[in-house]
């Protein structure tokens, strides 16, 4: 699984129309499209803020209409991946991050926590590599405090795969 604009392209307009069908069944989403521009920051702080109290469900669906609202802002798929993670809604956390993987190539971030997810669906080979991309950026990352264990973890990830495939 590639995580690349490619990806992005091709599985934007299926992810969008089932972000609409989620939305509409929750009744949502006369409310995200008539919302302005600065509408975004403004979706972006309550999810921040329901994901800040531990109100996982709350923060998915103020994330996930984000992710419709601006869906080139890798917050938004970032906040829904760990709102969903939160809630052990392991495929869409995947998603989410695979989505948040596309738009920031060469972050450590999204692709560690899309393969602990993937990871937990059972599926290594997927989570390899995701947990590649993520541990490619050791070096990149030696630099930047926060988001280097990410790569490092990754890293580890790796090792430990390659470890169950040698037994």
């Amino acid at each position: 699984m590639s995580f690349d604009s490619d990806y992005l392209n091709e599985q934007w307009p299926a992810l969008r129309a089932r972000i609409m069908a989620e939305l509409e069944a929750k009744g949502h989403v006369r409310d995200i499209i008539s919302l302005p521009r600065e509408g975004l920051e403004e979706l972006y702080a309550q999810a921040r803020a329901a994901y800040a109290v531990e109100d996982y469900f709350q923060a998915e669906n103020v994330f996930l209409g984000m992710t419709l609202y601006g869906p080139q802002d890798v917050r938004g798929w970032l906040g829904y991946g760990g709102a969903c993670e939160a809630q052990q809604k392991w495929e869409q956390a995947a998603l989410g991050y695979g989505m948040a993987m596309a738009l920031t190539p060469g972050d450590p971030v999204a692709a560690y926590r899309s393969g602990v997810c993937l990871m937990e669906l059972g599926k290594p080979w997927a989570a390899r590599d995701a947990f590649e991309a993520a541990a490619s950026t050791l070096d990149a990352m030696q630099g930047n405090p926060r988001k280097l264990p990410y790569a490092q973890r990754a890293a580890s990830m790796l090792h430990m795969l390659d470890e169950k495939e040698k037994a």
